[in-house]
C-alpha cells in the first residue's frame, strides 16, 4: 500500500505472519486507513481535525442560530396573535393586562420553537456540506478549494430539490453555493499556503523556486502523534 504524503498509515488490527490471512489483513489495513484520512489526523484543515471541526462549527453557528431562530419566531407569533385578536381587542385596564400576559406567552413559545428548528435545520445543512468536504478530502487525499466548492455546490443542489423549487432558482442556488464555495476554499487555501501545507503552492514553489514556509507544528498534531501511538500499542497486544 503506498504511503501518503511520504507518512506511512497508521497500522491497526491484528498481524498476520506470512502463511496468515494477509488478504483479510490487507483489507482491514486499507479500511483503517481511509478511516485515518477521513479523520485527517496527519493533515487537517484548519489544523483541527474532523471530528473536532465538525462539533465545534455547530457550536459557534448556534450562537447566531439560536437568537435568529428566536428572533423571527417571535416576531412572526406576536403578528399572528394580533391579527387573531385584532377583532376582539380589550377595552378595559384588566383585559389589556391579560391581553399582554398571553401574547408574551405565546411570543416566548414560538420564539423557543422556532429558534431550536431553525438550529437544528442549520445543523444539517453545515453537517452535509462539511461532511461532504472532509469525504472529498479523503477520497482525492489533496486539501484544497475544489473539494469545498463542490461540497457547497452538492448541497446547495439537495436544499433546492427537498424544497421542490423552480429549475431557474436551482440554477442560482447552486452558483450561488459555488461562489460561497470558492471564497471560503480559497480562503482556507490561503492559510494553509501560510501553513506550508497547500499542495499546488508547494509544487508551484518547487519549481518557480518562490518562497515556501516550513510546515507548523501545533497541538492538534501532538493529539495526532498521541492518539496514534496509543492505537498501534492497541495494535499489538
Amino acid at each position: 500500500m503506498a504511503e501518503r504524503d511520504g507518512r506511512s498509515p497508521v497500522a491497526l488490527g491484528p498481524k498476520y505472519d506470512a502463511d496468515g490471512d494477509t488478504d483479510s489483513y490487507n483489507d482491514m489495513r486499507d479500511k483503517f486507513e481511509l478511516i485515518d484520512r477521513w479523520i485527517n489526523y496527519d493533515d487537517p484543515r484548519l489544523e483541527i481535525p474532523t471530528i473536532l471541526r465538525l462539533p465545534g462549527i455547530f457550536l459557534f453557528s448556534s450562537f447566531v442560530t439560536l437568537p435568529m431562530g428566536a428572533y423571527r419566531g417571535g416576531k412572526v407569533a406576536a403578528l399572528r396573535f394580533l391579527a387573531e385578536n385584532s377583532h376582539r381587542l380589550p377595552t378595559a385596564v384588566q383585559g389589556w393586562y391579560w391581553y399582554h400576559k398571553r401574547k408574551n406567552y405565546v411570543i416566548m413559545h414560538s420564539a423557543m420553537k422556532e429558534s431550536a428548528s431553525f438550529t437544528l435545520r442549520t445543523f444539517a445543512f453545515l453537517g452535509c456540506m462539511f461532511g461532504a468536504e472532509a469525504v472529498l478530502d479523503a477520497v482525492r487525499g489533496r486539501i484544497d478549494f475544489l473539494n469545498t466548492m463542490v461540497a457547497t455546490t452538492a448541497t446547495g443542489f439537495a436544499y433546492a430539490f427537498r424544497k421542490q423549487i423552480p429549475f431557474s432558482q436551482v440554477r442560482n442556488t447552486m452558483k450561488y453555493g459555488a461562489k460561497v464555495g470558492l471564497a471560503f476554499g480559497l480562503l482556507q487555501d490561503v492559510i494553509r499556503a501560510y501553513q506550508g501545507q497547500l499542495w499546488y503552492y508547494n509544487r508551484l514553489a518547487d519549481k518557480f523556486d518562490l518562497p515556501k514556509p516550513e510546515k507548523k507544528h501545533d497541538t492538534m498534531n501532538l493529539l495526532s502523534e498521541n492518539t496514534k501511538q496509543m492505537l498501534r500499542r492497541r495494535s499489538e497486544n
